[in-house]
C-alpha cells in the first residue's frame, strides 16, 4: 500500500483545461516526445475522424486515455483527427514524470495499456 501512495504521489502532469467546442491539442503536446497522451479527468471529449464520407464517432470520459494522433510516414485509410469538448473538460498530460514513475512501477504503464484496450473492445462492442 505505501508502494501505491509513493507511486501515485510521483505522477504529476499538466493539468489542461479545455472549454466546450472543437479543441486543437496544445502546440506543446507534439513537440513532446515523453507525452503519451492524457486522462480525462471530468468531462467529455468527442474524437471523430473521417473517412471520405464517413465519420467514426468516440465518445471518451472520465478515466479514458486519449492518445496524441499519430503522424505515419505513409497514408493511412483515415483523415485528420477533429477533437471536441462537449462540456467543460479536464485533463492530465501524461509526461516526463508519469514516464520515469512507469519506469520504476512498470504496472503503471500495464494499467494504461489495459484501459486502452478496455476503450477498444467497449468502442467495437457498441459498432
Amino acid at each position: 500500500m505505501e508502494e501505491q501512495g509513493s507511486a501515485r504521489s510521483a505522477c504529476r502532469g499538466e493539468l489542461v483545461r479545455v472549454r466546450p467546442g472543437v479543441w486543437r491539442m496544445p502546440d506543446w503536446a507534439g513537440e513532446r516526445d515523453d507525452l503519451l497522451g492524457f486522462v480525462i479527468v471530468e468531462g467529455l471529449v468527442c474524437r471523430e475522424v473521417a473517412l471520405r464520407d464517413r465519420h467514426m464517432l468516440e465518445l471518451l470520459g472520465p478515466g479514458d486515455i486519449l492518445q496524441l494522433p499519430v503522424l505515419a510516414a505513409r497514408p493511412g485509410l483515415g483523415g485528420p483527427v477533429r477533437l471536441t469538448a462537449a462540456v467543460d473538460t479536464c485533463l492530465v498530460a501524461l509526461g516526463e514524470s508519469f514516464v520515469r514513475a512507469a519506469g520504476r512501477w512498470p504496472s503503471l504503464l500495464a494499467a494504461v495499456h489495459r484501459r486502452l484496450e478496455a476503450q477498444r473492445t467497449v468502442s467495437r462492442s457498441r459498432a
